[in-house]
């Protein structure tokens, strides 16, 4: 009988716990360097890269070091070092300035990516407000909080507050709105007592952004619910037409946004276009079903008339409007 040649036995990369519990055994083909492996071995223990340590014979190896033979190694996990003021505006300055090499000697210290001092705001919501894309990415590696959000400290509405995502949105950075999306950065957070909140949807329609609109709707968030961008609680659509966006609010109709939700004021979009006087979106709003004649603190053909938009006024009477509108 033939004895068939034995399998050769792959040179693996064993990697130990400090209990002498092996952790995991991979073939030496399938790695490249340290940093791949404690990205593999993430999972698997629970703890970002930037807390491991991988030492081999008792040396610590570098993240860059090449992983070409077989090697027992021993995995140690560290906690975040002592936090001090002016570590935490090192790394926001860092995160906020785009040193993407810093942020990530700093992390790997390691860091605390959601420590805050007593001067400082949160380091991914300064590399999100920055459209440090490469940034927010290790950061959130490094698993800091991507809900984390920065009070604007307005007088008129001390306690309302902006989310990573909102601020990214508000911005145009597609590619970090996509990032923290991909990571599960929520819409809007929970009230806290009379704090409120930005929605990203909100945030990027009042500025114009449509391809950071098209995406934020793509991924089925609330294109009703009420923002406070600028302290004042209204729905993104409202938002879109007050400042003038015609195209962004073509798209949120034609996401079946409600064309006759009211603001916290009590106005509908078609109000407020009635009162800036902007023809086409009135039309807009009409052929989408907006209620000509609804009521609060004006009917739009009064807000219109009050404002000496004459254009808007025709429209509005050529559609059906109840012209006793103009009374109220």
């Amino acid at each position: 009988m033939t004895k068939r040649p034995l399998e050769p036995t792959p040179e693996l990369v064993r990697v130990w716990k400090t209990s002498g519990e092996e952790i995991a055994s991979l073939p030496v083909d399938e790695l490249s360097d340290v940093k791949a492996l404690k990205r593999y071995l993430e999972p698997l223990c629970g703890t970002p890269r930037f807390r491991q340590r991988l030492l081999n014979d008792g040396v610590m190896l570098d993240d860059g070091a090449v992983l070409n033979s077989p090697l027992d190694l021993q995995l140690v996990l560290l906690r975040f070092s002592d936090a001090s003021d002016n570590m935490d505006a090192n790394l926001s300055k860092a995160a906020e300035e785009g040193l993407e090499a810093l942020v990530e000697e700093i992390l790997g210290r390691p860091r605390d990516p959601d420590f805050l001092g007593s001067e400082t705001l949160p380091a991914l919501w300064v590399a999100s407000q920055r459209g440090h894309d490469s940034i927010v990415r290790l950061l959130l590696e490094a698993k800091a909080n991507k809900d984390a959000s920065h009070c604007r400290r307005q007088i008129t509405q001390p306690n309302s507050r902006t989310t990573c995502v909102a601020v990214a949105a508000e911005r145009g950075f597609i590619d970090v709105v996509r990032l923290l999306l991909d990571a599960g950065a929520r819409q809007a957070l929970p009230r806290e007592g009379t704090t409120v909140y930005d929605t990203p949807l909100a945030t990027a329609a009042a500025a114009g952004h449509l391809d950071t609109v098209r995406l934020l709707l793509e991924t089925g968030v609330d294109k009703d619910m009420l923002a406070n961008t600028n302290f004042k609680g209204r729905a993104p659509l409202a938002w879109a037409v007050q400042e003038g966006h015609l195209d962004i609010a073509q798209l949120l109709l034609d996401a079946e946004a409600d064309a006759n939700q009211t603001c916290t004021l009590g106005r509908t979009p078609l109000v407020w276009s009635c009162e800036e006087g902007r023809d086409e979106q009135v039309r807009l709003l009409l052929e989408s079903g907006a209620d000509k004649d609804r009521r609060g603190p004006c009917t739009p053909l009064g807000a219109a008339a009050r404002r000496g938009h004459l254009s808007v006024v025709r429209l509005l009477l050529e559609a059906g409007a109840n012209i006793d509108a103009l009374r109220s």
